[in-house]
């Protein structure tokens, strides 16, 4: 009986130690279970230089620009700016209606160009999207451009279908892009000459052309032009020549 308050008096500084880890426990386990784990930040890549967002200006059928950067549409090919095409014999400028349709698609909206390749110039090869669509098979649905099977096979049933429709240059005849290209070197965009046997190239223009009209408006710069195309509504198209 004379050694019991001796043990209490030993139990108790173990009691307030016990309470005490307890206490550091717990508010070590809430901000561990508050804190975001260290992994999540690389769980999600960084997709920023793979996608490029923004207003887009139309170069051709199947080439834009946004922020100054030139992006050809992925796996599609449209005629040239300069190209003809004909329709119960009558020529018309199939590679500005391409163009123009394209312009139309856009409408001013924003662009999504998703990028999967480079070409061999360096310039950016992608699938974009206005609103969600896929507007490089849009372009093949409508008729304005052909599925370029020689990088890709994805547009190839809509180039079907625009057939079957007689939709776009299908309506009547016309010299597929790639061999017009050939066949016109002189008259072809820069875009597709060779850099090792192209001669030095002219300065290039852009062209606003409003709808209706067949000769359109010269312009020193791309800029200069969808300038005088925003001042108008953003109806028409530029066109570098």
């Amino acid at each position: 009986m004379g050694t019991l308050p001796q043990r209490r008096g030993t139990l108790l500084p173990l009691v307030v130690i016990a309470l005490l880890l307890v206490v550091l426990g717990v508010a070590a386990y809430s901000k561990f279970s508050n804190s975001e784990p260290p992994q999540s930040k690389v769980l999600v890549p960084p997709l920023g230089s793979q996608t490029i967002t923004g207003q887009a200006s139309v170069i051709d059928g199947d080439t834009i620009e946004i922020h100054g950067t030139r992006i050809r549409l992925h796996g599609i090919d449209a005629p040239e700016s300069s190209q003809t095409c004909t329709t119960q014999g009558k020529t018309y400028r199939c590679g500005q209606q391409a163009a123009f349709a394209l312009a139309d698609k856009i409408k001013g909206g924003t662009v999504e160009c998703r990028k999967k390749d480079l070409d061999r110039y360096g310039r950016i090869v992608a699938m974009c999207l206005v609103s969600g669509e896929d507007i490089n098979g849009w372009m093949v649905a409508q008729g304005w451009a052909l599925a370029y099977r020689q990088y890709s096979m994805d547009y190839v049933g809509q180039e079907a279908q625009a057939k079957n429709l007689k939709l776009g240059i299908w309506q009547g005849e016309f010299e597929v892009p790639s061999d017009w290209r050939r066949n016109h070197p002189q008259r072809t965009s820069t875009r597709e000459l060779s850099p090792s046997t192209d001669r030095p190239a002219k300065p290039r223009q852009a062209i606003y052309y409003r709808p209706g009209d067949t000769f359109g408006k010269r312009f020193p710069s791309l800029d200069g032009c969808n300038q005088a195309r925003e001042r108008d509504g953003n109806v028409g198209v530029c066109v570098m020549k």
